[in-house]
């Protein structure tokens, strides 16, 4: 009886200490890729009569890595309708300003489809509508300090890229 209750002591403890392990081990933080993602985007709510009717989300790709985005200033859009409706793109705007005040128009808009998607461009939800954004880039846009105005049906909304969060890092 003594070596049953021992055996069992054993293999509990194994268990319990293959568990820790499993658990101990698990990547908590968000991988660098993640991490930069979530730091270079910004977001903000249509809101009439007291209801959300548009969510819309902006990540600067040239913040994420720059190497890849030379020649233009790439963002990418993710607009979702509170009903799940098709976006009707006409509402929207968007102006990249300068250091002298003037604001660009965008180089080109592509509606992104899903077999476009990677691990950078990917949706938040599968209701959102995904659009790249590219503007060109002049030795007059502070890369450091990029605003994005977004006009929604004539209203203005700036989504300021220019703060960064400090690095995740656990304790």
């Amino acid at each position: 009886m003594k070596n049953v209750f021992i055996l069992l002591c054993l293999f509990a403890c194994a268990f319990l200490c293959s568990s820790c392990t499993i658990y101990l081990n698990r990547d908590f933080a968000p991988h660098t890729l993640e991490e930069k993602k979530i730091q270079a985007t910004r977001s903000f709510q249509v809101i009439k009569d007291n209801q959300v009717q548009t969510m819309f989300f902006a990540t600067l790709l040239n913040d994420i890595e720059k190497s890849f985005y030379p020649n233009l200033m790439y963002f990418f859009v993710e607009i979702t309708d509170a009903n799940h409706e098709k976006i009707n793109l006409a509402r929207f705007s968007f102006l990249l300003q300068d250091k002298k005040g003037q604001k660009h128009t965008p180089h080109y808009i592509k509606e992104l489809s899903k077999d476009e998607f990677d691990e950078i461009i990917s949706p938040l939800n599968r209701w959102s509508q995904c659009y790249l954004i590219a503007f060109e880039k002049s030795s007059q846009i502070d890369e450091k300090n990029v605003q994005l105005q977004v006009l929604v049906d004539d209203e203005p909304y700036k989504l300021d890229f220019s703060f960064h969060i400090l690095p995740f890092s656990i304790i």
